[in-house]
Parts: structure tokens; sequence; C-alpha cells
């Protein structure tokens, strides 16, 4: 599967190299280019940032206020909630969601820096950003989404964890909703989205591929009875004379 998500990723990053924008010399503020992209990724995105249904708007903006939470709070959680199991506790999956959470941070900071795409909102007429206070500043470069990256990463290694349908069902639903809200916020183009789910998706399928390999063994709970070399009780034999 991780092989066949580069060529997609390959794709889609020169994708997007007609939506890249101009800086003003003067000012160093990024405006739109002088023959504005057209392409279907900018269709898109137009597409659903004019979405104004208010159930849809107050859905896209709860998963955003959700998402800012998961992200801060589902590390530590996973790691107090193993700590608080009692018995033979089994530290792989947080540990494992550490590594999907911080790799995952750095491919998007490190992309953004190398693509350097800015954001709709900067470089589209009629655009602005409905996430209040957002970090131009800090994060002015678009591709790719950070929160498509690790909400689809965060869920992905919690479903491999623990592979039950009412685990991988609202997590794959909700960082599917985390990442539509992006182009609808005006952040984010709908190759930044899609590039993020794939990048941040296999991440977590890599790392949990090696999970055993890159676990350090006192995480691991290696206790456990294995059924295929547990040996049969001991057995006795009744002979009944005729």
């Amino acid at each position: 599967m991780l092989i066949r998500a580069f060529p997609l990723l390959t794709l889609l990053l020169i994708a997007a190299v007609p939506v890249q924008g101009q800086v003003d010399p003067a000012t160093g503020t990024p405006i739109v280019a002088e023959d504005p992209p057209s392409t279907a990724d900018v269709r898109l995105f137009r597409t659903i940032y004019d979405i104004e249904a208010p159930a849809f708007a107050a859905t896209m903006r709860g998963v955003h206020w959700t998402s800012r939470n998961v992200f801060i709070g589902a590390v530590p959680a996973a790691w107090l909630g193993t700590l608080a199991g009692g018995g033979d506790r089994d530290y792989q999956p947080a540990y494992l969601l550490t590594l999907t959470h911080a790799s995952t941070i750095g491919a998007v900071f490190a992309l953004k820096t190398l693509i350097r795409r800015p954001r709709p909102y900067a470089s589209l007429p009629g655009v602005t950003p409905r996430s209040g206070g957002h970090p131009s500043t800090f994060d002015p470069h678009s591709f790719p989404s950070g929160h498509a990256a690790l909400s689809f990463a965060l869920a992905t290694s919690v479903s491999l964890s623990y592979p039950e349908w009412y685990v991988i069902a609202p997590s794959l639903t909700w960082a599917a909703a985390v990442s539509l809200s992006r182009p609808w916020l005006g952040v984010h183009y709908p190759s930044d989205v899609a590039v993020g789910i794939v990048l941040g998706t296999g991440i977590a399928l890599g790392l949990h591929a090696l999970g055993d390999a890159i676990t350090p063994s006192g995480l691991r709970n290696d206790d456990e009875p294995d059924p295929l070399r547990t040996p049969s009780p001991p057995s006795v034999r009744f002979v009944i004379p005729f």
C-alpha cells in the first residue's frame, strides 16, 4: 500500500505547481498571479468554500475546534490511559502514536518549506480565512495540509492498534471531516488535503509495519501466552476392562 501511495503523491506534487502565487516585492506579501489559475483544484476549492448551509458550516467549525484539542491531547491521553490500565501494560500503541505524531509534523513542515505554496486566502480574490486568528505569519504555506495529514495519521495509528469497528469508523469519519473543513475554512486547496491524507496515512502504516523492530522491548508486553506454544494440560486415561 505504501508503494502504491508514492505515485499518487508524486502526481499531486506536480499538480501543485500551477497554483503558486506571486509575492509583491514592495511589501513581501503574496498577491494574485497575473495569470490567475483556473485549474480543477481551484474550481473544487471554490465549490467547497462557497457552501453556506448552516448545518454544514456548524459541522466544519465543530470539527476544526476538535482537531486542535485532539492534536494536543491524543498522545498524552494514550500514555496516561495505558498507565492507568493496570496489569501487564503494553505501551507500544502509545509509543507508535507518538512516533506517528512527531514524524507527520516533521514531514509536513519539510514539504511546506520546500514547496512554499501560498494559502488560498493569500492568492485568490474573494477568499478570507474562516478560522479566526489563522497563523499566517507562523505557517504561511499551504502544501500539504497539516490538519489532514495529522488527523489521518492519528486515526490510522489508533485503528491499527485497536482494529475494532467502533474505533476505526469514528476515527476515520472524524479525520475525513477535519480534512474537508480545510478548503471550506479557506486555508487549503483540495490537493493540499489529498497529499496530506496520503502522507499521514502512509507514515502511520509504515511505522506500524515496523512496530516490533522500532519499539523498545521495555515498552512491549511480550508476556502474553501464545496459544500455539502453550502446552496442553496433562490428561488422565481411564481403561475399563470388559
